[in-house]
């Protein structure tokens, strides 16, 4: 089942960084030796600034030329095909070539599908020249 609307693409860019913000020199530093890590979790309680700080290391990142992909997470994302969709929607906004039809492979949620959607965006990725980064915000929703 595909998701029946379009996905909002507000999702897909972080929340604007005021200029009052608290720059956490430490916690930044601690992401940049962090970043050859294939996955790096932040985690603290509501209104601590995790995605302040994760806007903060993105802008980081894109200074240094490092492709980063951002993708707020929603309730519904708790719903494999939405997630699916939001993910493969995002990764197209960045530049990263994946096609439409790939929802199509997680249709009937077998395991079959879901080890060929992996394949597909694992090959895609090893294809990308410069580094790649996915921040997904608020992933307790996933």
């Amino acid at each position: 089942m595909l998701p029946s609307s379009p996905p909002i693409t507000t999702r897909f860019s972080p929340p604007r960084i005021s200029s009052h913000a608290v720059l956490r020199e430490t916690l930044l530093a601690r992401l940049q030796a962090a970043r050859e890590c294939r996955l790096t979790l932040i985690n603290g309680g509501a209104g601590f600034g995790k995605t302040t700080l994760m806007a903060q290391w993105r802008q980081g990142l894109i200074k240094d030329g490092s492709i980063v992909v951002w993708l707020s997470l929603a309730q519904e994302d708790g719903a494999l095909e939405s997630f699916c969709a939001n993910l493969i929607c995002t990764l197209q906004n960045a530049g990263v070539p994946l096609e439409d039809d790939l929802l199509l492979l997680i249709e009937r949620e077998s395991l079959d599908g879901l080890l060929a959607l992996a394949s597909v965006m694992i090959t895609t990725f090893a294809r990308v020249s410069s580094a790649l980064y996915l921040m997904l915000d608020d992933f307790h929703f996933a």
